[in-house]
């Protein structure tokens, strides 16, 4: 299904998908890093590298192929927050390139379903059709929506930590406490 209003560069989008049926499709560590790859490896245009190659590298490593192939001329969005929940996530990205989100989503969703699928020995779709898009147009809305993804884990509904500094897996840390 195409899109109706396409997604435009310079703009900013809160992206949601959601597994199919609540499914719990980040089970662990590795499959949360995994995701976290995807979407860092995707988020760039031209590579000279396959994303298995990337993922089996030291930290070491990893940093040189991003020093060398993961420019800024080729980055498809900004990552201005996000947070990987077990059945769902959610991003908060400035589109820089035309259909540059589209393209790095479409990716790293698949990619995850490939790697998902074949881990578990299951077919058919992990996702909730195509993602979701709120596009963002005020800087309140900006900051409330950076707030509302990285206080995820703590809502009710969830409660995966008590603390936001122990959640690994969103933005948080980064802007709170200066980790990587």
């Amino acid at each position: 299904m195409k899109r109706k209003i396409p997604l435009v560069s310079g703009e900013f989008y809160h992206i949601i998908s959601r597994s199919i049926e609540k499914f719990k499709i980040f089970n662990n560590a590795q499959a949360f890093a995994r995701f976290q790859s995807a979407i860092e490896f995707f988020n760039f245009s031209q590579k000279n590298i396959l994303f298995a190659h990337f993922i089996c590298r030291s930290f070491k490593t990893k940093k040189q192929i991003r020093d060398t192939y993961f420019t800024e001329d080729n980055q498809l969005a900004e990552i201005i927050a996000y947070c990987l929940m077990p059945t769902h996530i959610h991003l908060l990205l400035k589109q820089l390139q035309d259909n540059g989100i589209s393209q790095m989503m479409g990716n790293a969703l698949n990619s995850y379903s490939k790697y998902f699928n074949t881990k578990l020995g299951r077919t058919g779709p992990l996702w909730q059709g195509r993602f979701k898009n709120i596009h963002i147009d005020k800087d309140s809305y900006l900051l409330e929506c950076a707030r509302y993804i990285e206080r995820n884990p703590l809502r009710v509904k969830y409660k995966m930590v008590e603390d936001l500094s122990d959640y690994r897996w969103s933005s948080y840390n980064f802007y709170a406490n200066g980790k990587s």
